[in-house]
């Protein structure tokens, strides 16, 4: 009883604030809730209460009660939402850990944000054009997708002048690349409108970087073919499948060759992030192949696993290297965080056994089970449970071919598994790293299935209404595959951070950031490099793994950064 007290007390405490933010910022209820469950569950935990499955429960009830409650009452100020998208003037407001209030975040991430939302975007009126006419041979689907009606009342607000993106949300391991524009129309939430969003000014460029960039990034080989796609830019996204992005990167690469500017901004990545910084926590010099991209014996690890793909199913050996690669990008990327078998196979399928995806009501098995076309292509001719089968057999074999291939990740699984195994609290794991508040690896999350929460309240009338949300289920994980996830991202988001801090010191250069990615003008290219090679070797400095090793560090030089698509 005391402490379904203490929850209580917790949530009314809480509340306020939270609900005032996220009702301003137009959060749904769906959302309010789940961010102050999660809120209280870090309160709760602090403060010594059991959170077993029956109050964590209890927990969703309550905040559930609390937001039907809180903003109706006299303690709250009448909140007005926000109607704006866009921020016309810069923003100092601090970024915080919305969905789980109390966690502290490094002061480094939150200037890194707080850079984010000091720097300028406009609408290019050429670009924005071209953009709307391509839209309109799309269909209406595809179309809304891209420009809902929130999309074009902001676009008509904001016409062409500057406008700023408020970066004032920032995730438990650190992540801090949110801009809050309701999951539309910047570069972070829609990669139709990258490059569309220009730098300021016009700065001038050189020609040869910028063909090199089309090369690399796109596959345009030639200026004929530049031309071409510039000039016939709705052909060439809807008939012959070139992306919006390379449409405007071929306009900047025109107004270069003409007047020697352009204010369009690249976006390069690091490309396999966790990998790279996995190799660095263990102070490998595999590193250095892996992560500068300038170094004579790189490789990118997709590379390797689409070569290793030519091997696994006689099938793969006819395809080309760009779908090669695009398969081995579906095994890699849930494979370096410990997924095995079941893990990729749920990726496909949303299930983890053969068995989960037979429906018991209907004694079916489902036509469509979810897996990338290439691997579809191999299983023409089954069906049911046999087709289940099928995937799952061609799932073990990719997990088995991931671990031959790297097979120094699995040390780093299992490292991190034995550290959560011994030094957990029973509710998560303190890992220290190198930033002044140190990362939270919590054993409870809210990603299970959806399930639906009911709560009783009772209204001024004394009359009782029930209300009801859906939300992830709390899912329990004692597994500590977590763990290496958490540390990766600290990783990834304390380098970026470092990278934009130290690129915008002065100016506004680096203008977006999509976790490993970065959009800016490219004429700063050499700086913004060396800014994250920089930024990786602080972010590495300790001894994160206990290795006893001598930090592998990234010489001078390096280019880590390169074009997303060549990644």
């Amino acid at each position: 009883m005391n402490e379904k007290k203490t929850v209580r007390a917790i949530i009314k405490k809480l509340a306020p604030s939270i609900l005032t933010r996220l009702i301003r910022k137009r959060k749904s209820v769906q959302y309010q809730v789940g961010a102050l469950r999660q809120a209280a569950w870090y309160y709760a935990v602090s403060n010594g209460v059991g959170m077993n499955r029956n109050m964590l429960n209890y927990t969703t009830n309550r905040s559930i009660h609390a937001v039907w409650t809180i903003p109706h009452s006299d303690a709250m100020d009448a909140v007005e939402p926000r109607k704006e998208l866009f921020s016309d003037t810069p923003t100092t407001e601090e970024a915080r850990c919305l969905k789980m209030d109390p966690v502290k975040v490094p002061s480094l991430h939150k200037e890194a944000a707080l850079k984010l939302s000091q720097s300028p975007m406009r609408l290019d009126p050429e670009l924005f054009e071209m953009f709307l006419q391509i839209q309109q041979a799309k269909s209406v689907a595809e179309r809304t997708k891209v420009l809902p009606q929130r999309a074009i009342d902001e676009l008509d607000r904001i016409g062409h002048n500057t406008v700023y993106a408020d970066h004032v949300m920032i995730d438990n391991p650190g992540r801090f690349c949110y801009p809050d524009v309701g999951g539309v129309l910047h570069p972070v939430a829609c990669k139709a409108m990258r490059g569309v969003w220009a730098c300021p000014e016009d700065e001038p460029s050189d020609l040869v970087p910028h063909m090199r960039y089309l090369q690399k990034e796109f596959g345009i080989k030639s200026e004929a073919d530049v031309e071409w796609i510039a000039n016939n830019y709705v052909d060439a996204v809807i008939k012959h499948g070139h992306s919006e992005q390379a449409v405007w990167q071929c306009k900047s690469y025109l107004r270069v060759r003409e007047t020697g500017n352009t204010c369009i901004p690249w976006e390069k990545d690091i490309g396999a992030s966790g990998l790279t910084h996995i190799y660095a926590m263990m102070r490998t010099r595999e590193l250095i192949r892996r992560a500068v991209a300038n170094s004579p014996g790189f490789c990118h690890p997709h590379d390797d696993l689409a070569d290793a793909l030519k091997k696994c199913h006689p099938a793969f050996a006819k395809l080309t290297r760009k779908q090669l690669k695009a398969l081995a990008k579906w095994i890699f990327t849930p494979s370096i965080y410990g997924a095995g078998a079941g893990g990729l196979f749920n990726a496909a399928t949303g299930a983890q056994r053969v068995a989960d995806l037979y429906d018991e009501e209907t004694g079916a098995w489902p036509d469509d089970i979810g897996m990338p076309p290439l691997v579809e292509q191999l299983l023409t001719g089954t069906e049911g449970e046999a087709r289940a089968k099928a995937l799952y057999d061609l799932c073990r074999a990719f997990s088995k071919m991931f671990r031959q291939v790297f097979h120094k990740v699995s040390v780093a699984q299992e490292h991190f598994r034995n550290l959560y195994e011994h030094s957990s609290d029973g509710h998560g794991l303190i890992v220290p790293d190198v930033h002044d508040v140190a990362l939270l690896v919590p054993n409870v999350g809210c990603f299970g299935d959806p399930r639906e929460y009911t709560a009783a309240v009772y209204d001024d009338d004394g009359i009782c209404v029930e209300h009801s949300v859906t939300l992830g289920d709390w899912d329990i994980d004692m597994s500590g595959v977590k763990a290496l996830v958490y540390r990766v991202f600290r990783a990834d988001s304390g380098t970026l951070a470092r990278t934009i801090v130290d690129t915008n010191e002065r100016d506004p250069i680096i203008m977006y950031g999509i976790h490993d990615a970065l959009g800016y003008h490219p004429r700063h290219d050499a700086r913004v490099q060396r800014s994250y090679r920089n930024g990786m070797n602080a972010e590495h400095s300790y001894d994160v793994m206990e290795t006893g090793r001598t930090q592998v560090l990234l010489p001078e030089g390096s280019e880590c950064l390169r074009p997303i698509t060549s990644a």
